[in-house]
């Protein structure tokens, strides 16, 4: 198995969820003899104690350009140095025991990207009521029209190659990047494999999320017709 992984964590104003977080990433990367960076992408407002936080532990820390997940997505992206890239959120709702998992069959299968999918049979959604019913309306729209085969196109626990990334420019505004990346991806690479596992989803344990459904729903619309302009 490749021991190079870079991990990336868009992270705006989340130091709570951080300061618990990190240290359980290293201690599990470390007893796993990973070769690793963890890119800490957090808002423009240049928090302080995540800066504090990141400092302690040696991370790298990047102030996104723009207010947007998509734009700390693919600026941590970017700034990776492995071919190996995991994208998670801050936010303590992604299981870090399942990495290990997850990165055996990337490596094992050849994939190009592993997909820890909120909506297998064996996974568990541990959220809001109303977030599972959005999200699993939303994908089966997203599933229907792109006929991409799969169950989970908007989580952002992920594992790719960086390589797929280049030459690559998106379209989105927000967090309908994570559906965009898999059909730019799926459209550019006829033998392009993905592979879902399950994954336990939890609830956000400080702080509030980010996404709004109303203009999330706005923006992936938005990125529809544009997609279909093409």
């Amino acid at each position: 198995m490749n021991k190079n992984i870079s991990i990336i964590i868009p992270a705006k104003n989340e130091y709570e969820n951080l300061k618990k977080l990190i240290p359980y990433l290293i201690k599990f990367l470390e007893n796993k003899n990973f070769v690793y960076e963890i890119i800490v992408v957090q808002g423009i407002d240049n928090d302080i104690d995540t800066n504090l936080l990141c400092k302690k532990y040696n991370l790298e820390i990047i102030n996104r350009k723009n207010k947007t997940f998509k734009d700390a997505l693919i600026l941590g992206i970017e700034k990776s140095e492995f071919e190996t890239i995991i994208t998670l959120d801050a936010d303590l709702s992604h299981n870090i025991d399942e990495l290990q998992n997850g990165l055996e069959i990337f490596y094992k299968e050849e994939c190009d990207l592993v997909l820890f999918s909120r909506h297998l049979h064996d996974s568990s959604f541990k959220e809001r009521y109303i977030n599972f019913i959005v999200s699993k309306i939303l994908n089966y729209f997203l599933r229907t029209i792109s006929k991409i085969k799969i169950n989970d196109y908007t989580n952002n626990f992920r594992i790719y190659k960086k390589s797929l990334f280049k030459c690559v420019e998106f379209n989105s505004t927000h967090f309908e990047i994570l559906f965009e990346i898999i059909y730019r991806f799926n459209k550019l690479n006829d033998n392009l494999k993905i592979v879902e596992i399950p994954t336990i989803h939890q609830k956000r344990e400080f702080g509030k999320s980010k996404k709004r459904h109303f203009y999330y729903l706005i923006n992936m619309m938005n990125l529809l017709i544009k997609l279909n302009r093409e």
